[in-house]
């Protein structure tokens, strides 16, 4: 028999996955446990509802709105022969069709995720024990996944939205979500990686999230992070890819 020791937190391996491999931050040896627990009950839930989710997609369909209704007044103009307007409208058109590939092309989720930021931070400032600030300059806006919806034709891959928050001072990792709080000592980590994964309608988009694995008093728990796009800085999949790896070693660089 091998002596070798295996990791059962390591991910699978395939060669998807080969891509994330080398820049693996693990596997260590927990000696903290890390805390999650449910927000209180009057605040549980609040935001990340089904009209929240519905919301999100129109937003984020935007993109393919404007480029129909670019198309259909230049129809409409080009083939109803509508002289007095022509000009303006094909005008109209072809900048409603430029918008909707620029949106649509690097700025694929920036108005859902700018609407869910900021119903988010509207709830949390409402809670009097929210184990973050939503005005800090510093938190991150994110996803939080479950690697099984990844698999499915679901109307949002997340499951949960929060705000994450670096505290150097403890080395830990703070996240207050619409369903749960996490605080996360470094110490208590099993794994921190970036990992790729891939939409079924989508398989050209690659989406780069933070896989934290951490150690509970009970149980292990798999965690997966998603950076949302908040800021205008145009988005691509190596931009997300350097996106999830800056902050992994932002993780591993606390003390």
């Amino acid at each position: 028999m091998s002596d070798q020791h295996i990791n059962p937190y390591a991910p699978p391996t395939n060669e998807e996955e080969e891509l994330v491999v080398a820049q693996l931050r693990g596997p260590l040896s927990p000696t903290e446990f890390a805390d999650i627990r449910p927000v209180p009950e009057q605040d549980h839930g609040q935001t990340y509802t089904l009209s929240h989710v519905i919301i999100m997609n129109v937003l984020g369909g935007s993109p393919l709105l404007f480029m129909i209704g670019g198309g259909a007044l230049i129809y409409y103009d080009w083939y109803q022969g509508l002289n007095t307007f022509s000009g303006s409208l094909i005008a109209a058109g072809v900048l409603s069709i430029v918008v909707g590939i620029i949106f649509g092309s690097w700025y694929q989720f920036l108005l859902e995720a700018l609407y869910s930021s900021w119903k988010f931070r509207s709830a949390v400032r409402k809670r009097p024990s929210s184990i973050v600030n939503p005005d800090d300059h510093d938190l991150v806006f994110i996803g939080l996944s479950l690697r099984e919806h990844w698999e499915q034709i679901k109307l949002d891959t997340c499951h949960d939205i929060g705000l994450l928050k670096l505290n150097p001072s403890t080395s830990s990792v703070f996240i207050e979500s619409d369903k749960e709080r996490f605080q996360i000592p470094k110490n208590s980590l099993f794994l921190c990686e970036p990992e790729l994964f891939t939409h079924p309608v989508d398989m050209a988009s690659e989406f780069w999230l933070i896989r934290l694995v951490v150690q509970l008093p009970e149980e292990s728990r798999e965690i997966l992070i998603g950076l949302s796009h908040t800021d205008f800085k145009p988005r691509s999949n190596s931009i997300r890819k350097a996106k999830a790896n800056q902050l992994c070693q932002q993780i591993m660089d606390m003390k």
